[in-house]
């Protein structure tokens, strides 16, 4: 495997961490895929850029790196209302759409994040639908890992300001603790914050009573909660990334939402085809029973 994707200034991030060379670093995301091309029961041609991300949130341990890699695909195969009919052209995720502004924000914080944001569109509850979102969320996670190499941090904002109780009824605490486990144990992304806007009491009854539970408590601590919107709610976050609706310079949340929406729509072979393979578990090697006792997943 030879192709490299270094970008210098983002590969600067990753040096800045953890001291490595182009060259070490190109060692490591090798010895993974000469990994990978040993298991039967994955598919072999994962892209470099994805790999890279997989050998950096595992922090350089080789061991780390398989097994995420591993559960990457089986996941699919554990949590199939997610990950089964990834075709961004169904009618759940074009109503999706129309209901939820969802999208990275451009740039990058000062630490090197991303940052993606969600709030309700169509304020009417009876058009919101929390399994076609948790689809179309990881649709973005997907092409995100495909496409935008070294940067592994993210940072959630959630606007909660038109959420109500009807919203929330139809969020199954059931599905948010398996989507939280499959993010926190699967996807090679590492959370910097999660920053709810606009929070009622109720949604701070969820988070604190529902949400927080579920979580590991590393990643519970990053919860952060604003009765508005008027803090500085990313540290680091240029006034260039933040949309106009919230008093920055970036696009507007309809420009965002209209920007993923077509990326989806681009990556929709890729989504339909190699994002949709599952692993062949009748090739799984004997002595490897990580995708039949669930490994780190669930």
């Amino acid at each position: 495997m030879t192709e490299s994707c270094f970008c210098g200034a983002k590969f600067e991030i990753i040096k800045r961490h953890y001291g490595l060379s182009e060259e070490d670093f190109t060692k490591h995301v090798q010895k993974l895929y000469e990994w990978l091309i040993t298991q039967p029961h994955l598919p072999h041609d994962v892209d470099y850029i994805t790999l890279q991300k997989f050998v950096v949130n595992a922090k350089f341990l080789q061991d780390k790196a398989e097994k995420k890699l591993d559960a990457y695909f089986t996941v699919r195969r554990l949590v199939p209302y997610v990950f089964s009919n990834r075709d961004p052209f169904c009618p759940e995720i074009k109503q999706c759409n129309a209901c939820i502004y969802l999208g990275f924000l451009p740039g990058l914080t000062k630490s090197g994040a991303r940052c993606i944001i969600i709030r309700l569109r169509d304020t009417n509850p009876e058009n919101f639908n929390f399994i076609s979102f948790l689809r179309r969320w990881y649709f973005l996670m997907d092409i995100w890992l495909r496409e935008d190499n070294f940067v592994h941090k993210i940072n959630i904002i959630v606007d909660s300001a038109e959420s109500t109780v009807r919203h929330m009824v139809k969020i199954s605490p059931k599905k948010v603790k398996e989507s939280s486990v499959c993010y926190q144990n699967v996807y090679p992304i590492g959370l910097e914050s999660v920053v709810f806007l606009n929070a009622c009491p109720l949604v701070k009854v969820v988070l604190e009573k529902v949400l927080k539970p579920m979580l590991k408590e590393k990643i519970s601590r990053k919860f952060f909660v604003y009765a508005d919107s008027e803090a500085n709610f990313i540290k680091g976050m240029t006034k260039s990334m933040l949309p106009k609706e919230y008093g920055g310079d970036g696009p507007t949340l309809e420009e965002l939402n209209d920007r993923w929406i077509a990326e989806m729509n681009r990556n929709r072979e890729w989504l339909m085809g190699q994002g949709s393979i599952l692993p062949d578990e009748t090739k799984r090697k004997k002595d490897d029973t990580s995708g039949s006792s669930g490994c780190i997943l669930m």
